[in-house]
Parts: C-alpha cells; structure tokens; sequence
C-alpha cells in the first residue's frame, strides 16, 4: 500500500496534517517550530487519521472529533515508544516533542500524561488541555472554535489511555494499544459519532472480547472519560471485598418492559444476582462477564454495553426497545451461584412461571443448565431449545455467561445466544 507524503510544504508552514489521501508537513517557521518530520510520533498521528478515516471514520467534531485527535495521538506514541524499545513507565508520553525551538518555554505540543503542562509561553500561552471530564471545555462547533476544541478536549481520552497504559505496565502497543485498535477498526463497534462514555464502554467490551483469559487487563479500565468524579471518575466501578460481601442477599429489580412500553419478546433469565450486580443493581455486571460482548457479537444488541458501574438509562432503553429482558431465578445476591439451595432454585422456576404468565415474552432463555435442571426438575434436560414451552412461550437452556464458565468463550455465548433471539424475531 502506497503511503503518500508531501514534505516542506507552503513556505514555513508551522503544522502538519492529513487531507484526506495523504500526509502532509511543513518546515515550522524557524522561530517557535522546526520542521514536522522531526517528530516520529507527529507522522505516526497523521498517518494514524488515514486508519481511522477507513475504519471508524470518527465525526471531527465535537466529543468525536476529540476522540479521533486522541487515538492518533495513542498510536503516534505508540509507534514512537516501539521505535525506542521503551515500555510504558519509561516513556515521557509527549506529543511533538521535537518540534518546538529553544525559544519556547514548554516541552511539547501535548502530554498524554499531564495535559495541560506541555508549554506555558508568553506568545504560544498556555496548554489549554483537561485531564478529566469534568474539566470538558465546551466551545462552538465551528472552525474558528477548533471544531468543538477537538485538540483541546482530546487530552481527557490521552490521559485515560496513559492510565489504562500504565497501570497494565509492559509494551504499552502490545495490550492497552489492542484494546484501542480493536475499538476503532471493529466494525460496528462504535458509529461515527460516539461520545466519551459510549468509546469507554467499547473499549471495556474490546478488552473483554481480546482478552477474556486475562483479567488483569479486563480488571484494569481506564479513568476520568466515561463518567465525573461523583461516580469516581471510572468506566468501572470498584469495590473492596468488604463492600462487595455488603450486599448479600440484596435483590436486584428485574429490567422489564412497563405498561405501554415496547412488547417483550425475549426474556433472559440468570440464576441468581452475584455480589456486583446487586452493588451495581444491574443484571450481569461483573467485569469478567461476558452476557453484553456475547449479545452486542451477535448482533442481538447494536451498541457496547459496559454495565460495571451500573447501566446507563440509555443502554435500557436499548434492550428494552429491542424486546429484550432480564430477570433471574432466585432473587438474593450471593458469592456464588452453589450457595443457593435446592428450594430456592425451585421457587425461582415457581417465580418465572407467575412472570412468564405476566409478561407474556415470545421466548423464554435461562442461563445456566444446571440451575434450570434444578429449577424445574427435569435431570436429562440439555442445552438448546426444549421439548415443552412455559407458558405459550418457547423456552430455551442457553450457556452460563460468567467467567467462571471457562468451558465457554464470548463467540460460543454468541451463537448460543443468537439462536433463541431469531426464535424471538429480535434478529
């Protein structure tokens, strides 16, 4: 594949970017910059918009516009700290570093690490940059405001891959760039015009799908994009053990449909709800489950969902406009879904029978076979449709999503899971 450049361009031009075909660069202009091929990173982040012109083809404005700054920045440093062997403690994280003259006081165009401390000059002035959402500049979204200030906000996601980066430590392309890339060049993994907390929830859901067997990254989100400090500034909440064991026995509302809300047509049924989803009250919560990245790799949901810190009212619009609910069958949290009696299952299937009835889904789909066995009393019963329907609906034994499940991946749980959506007409 040809890679076109075009070099010393205009008569000290002071920038560089991507027009769409190509890269193009300028000299600077002697004084406060030098020539833009100087800087490894800098034609890494030009060419890096050429990737995702042709992969997510993020909006350049606004909050997109920021996010489509920001991964050429990712991977422009990225391509820089492979270059120089460095790993993610090592490197300084700065953009343009090569750029500026002995004239300017500051150290870079940006810092991934600290924005908003690359340079403070008397005639650049100040790195306008925020670190955290809840310093969001809010401009215009026009040309003469930076589209939106797409170099200005676009700090807020550098800052959350520098964590995500950092706190995974090693080569920082070799995982936490992955996880970025997959995000960007999945198709359909986010549409053109993404915010910060929907990328967030990609990213979540990317990790999850690349690295199901490494909780070490799927346990390591990035900060300060998806949310504000009142919710600690996370893509995913975090709890100790003390405050997890909290919320034993607690009981999680199920998400289902209200009176004139879109008709339900396929009804998910979990076990029991696990510790984080009732500290979260949101079904299937827990960062190592795979219930989301199954449904969203099916197809069965159109958008990332990253439920960890609890669902956002837009993404149970979402299962809820697409005919989809969540109930459970034994209603307390516990540990471990073994804690639960034998009596307790039973009831649950008395339980699902009254909702079912109420209800009225076209599909019925438990998770979880052995549970279902104990439930209903049928020891041969397998996994796939079964024999008998619950009450005029069809009823289906489909795969456990929890990580503890290692018999299944998030590609098996998708094909598992598709079959009773079409049953459903939901695909």
């Amino acid at each position: 594949m040809l890679l076109a450049a075009t070099v010393h361009y205009g008569q000290s031009y002071a920038n560089a970017f991507w027009d769409g075909r190509q890269m193009v660069f300028g000299d600077g202009d002697g004084v406060y910059f030098t020539g833009f091929t100087r800087s490894l990173d800098v034609i890494a982040h030009e060419l890096s918009h050429g990737l995702v012109q042709y992969t997510a083809g993020l909006t350049y404005v606004g909050q997109p516009g920021a996010l489509n700054e920001s991964v050429c920045d990712v991977f422009g440093a990225l391509v820089s700290q492979q270059v120089r062997g460095q790993d993610a403690q090592e490197a300084d994280w700065l953009i343009g570093a090569a750029l500026l003259t002995d004239r300017v006081q500051g150290r870079a165009l940006r810092s991934m690490a600290d924005p908003g401390t690359a340079y403070d000059d008397p005639v650049l002035g100040r790195d306008p940059q925020p670190a955290h959402l809840d310093d969001f500049v809010d401009l215009p979204h026009d040309a003469d405001n930076d589209n939106g200030g797409v170099h200005i906000n676009s700090g807020i996601p550098n800052k959350a891959f520098h964590l995500f980066a950092t706190r995974l430590g090693g080569r920082a392309w070799e995982r936490a760039g992955q996880v970025w890339y997959d995000t960007v060049a999945t198709r359909g993994r986010i549409p053109r015009d993404v915010d910060f907390a929907g990328f967030a929830a990609a990213t979540v859901l990317s990790a999850r799908e690349r690295y199901a067997d490494r909780p070490e990254v799927v346990d390591t989100p990035p900060r300060g994009m998806g949310r504000g400090r009142s919710r600690g500034g996370l893509m995913a909440a975090r709890f100790t053990r003390a405050e997890l064991e909290s919320f034993r026995d607690a009981e999680v509302p199920d998400l289902l449909p209200g009176a004139g809300g879109p008709p339900l047509r396929l009804l998910f049924v979990g076990i029991n709800p696990g510790l984080w989803t009732a500290a979260t009250q949101t079904h299937f919560a827990h960062p190592g489950n795979r219930f989301y990245p199954a449904l969203a790799r099916a197809g069965v949901i159109e958008r990332a969902v990253d439920p960890a810190a609890g669902m956002s009212a837009q993404d149970r619009d979402h299962l809820l406009q697409r005919g989809i609910g969540v109930t459970n069958l034994a209603r307390r949290a516990t540990a471990r879904a073994d804690e639960l009696t034998v009596e307790e299952l039973r009831e649950g299937g008395r339980r699902l029978v009254r909702t079912v009835r109420r209800t009225g889904p076209a599909v019925v789909a438990v998770a979880g076979i052995t549970a279902y066995r104990s439930a209903f009393g049928v020891r041969g019963a397998k996994q796939g449709r079964q024999p008998e329907d619950l009450e005029g609906a069809q009823l289906w034994v489909v795969p456990n999503p929890s990580g503890l499940n290692a018999h299944e991946t998030v590609d098996s749980l998708a094909r598992a899971y598709a079959a009773p959506a079409r049953a459903a007409g939901v695909l």
